[in-house]
């Protein structure tokens, strides 16, 4: 699987758009196979959408995402990477990942709650 920050970084930078966000994807044969896009904030890199579709779990796609995000945010030297989850499946996979519960957001949305997982990073 590939993934292509740097095109979109390049294009932005050749229009004046500042990188707020990247866009990562991943294929495999000129085949998509999930991809993420991360918002840059505060020294943190936010994963603002992460997606594998199902045909394509287990095969290490959702691994290879986050090792992209992880090296994007250790090049651009942030702190760390985080995420706001609400589903068991998502946490267990995160978590599998290196990322640990920092703190959660109760009745949100109305009757459930999100719960922030970080990954601090050693630039």
């Amino acid at each position: 699987a590939s993934t292509t920050p740097e095109l979109v970084d390049s294009l932005r930078s050749q229009i004046g758009i500042a990188p707020s966000y990247i866009e990562l994807s991943a294929e495999r044969d000129r085949l998509w196979q999930g991809g993420a896009v991360l918002r840059i904030r505060d020294g943190w890199m936010k994963i603002e959408s992460f997606f594998v579709p199902a045909q394509f779990r287990g095969q290490g796609v959702g691994t290879h995402l986050l090792k992209a995000a992880g090296q994007e945010a250790c090049k651009r030297q942030y702190a760390g990477v985080h995420i706001m989850l609400n589903n068991p499946n998502v946490i267990r996979f995160f978590e599998k990942n290196g990322f640990r519960k920092a703190g959660e957001t109760p009745d949100s949305p109305r009757g459930d709650k999100h719960v922030w997982y970080i990954k601090q990073l050693n630039s």
